[in-house]
């Protein structure tokens, strides 16, 4: 699965989050229109946001998770997709780093954010979530030849 949205850090600041992950669930209930599953997942985020000199940094983080899903058919194509889950504990896979190029011939060099006094702020989820999504059903069928 992926995500894309925004989180707040310890700071009471907004930073933009992208994630992609898997999940593993089974199908207690399971009707044409309707199913209910416990699952658990495994989302592998990046957050970027700015540091306090203003360069564009990022911090990798991961979050496992378990809960509730259940999937409303809406058309034959299309599935509203409803989950209640506890994120079991956030681990940063990193800091926040940033890239930049060193002299003419394009080499990049990765490197530490630059915080004041308050230090790094803090990417923490905990507790109870709840979303709701869409999946579709792009393409019905794939012919080889």
């Amino acid at each position: 699965f992926g995500d894309i949205g925004t989180v707040k850090d310890s700071r009471d600041d907004t930073d933009f989050q992208f994630g992609l992950g898997f999940s593993l669930n089974f199908h207690i209930i399971q009707t044409s229109p309707f199913s209910l599953a416990p699952f658990i997942s495994v989302p592998f985020d990046l957050h970027m946001r700015a540091d306090d000199e203003y360069h564009r940094v990022f911090l990798p983080a991961m979050s496992p998770r378990f809960g509730m899903q259940s999937e409303i058919m809406l058309s034959p194509k299309m599935d509203l997709v409803i989950r209640g889950e506890y994120v079991l504990t956030s681990v940063n896979l990193g800091k926040w780093t940033y890239t930049e190029e060193q002299g003419d011939d394009d080499e990049t060099k990765t490197r530490n954010a630059n915080w004041d006094y308050r230090g790094a702020p803090e990417i923490n989820y905990e507790g109870w979530m709840l979303s709701m999504g869409i999946r579709s059903i792009f393409f019905s069928s794939f012919t080889f030849e």
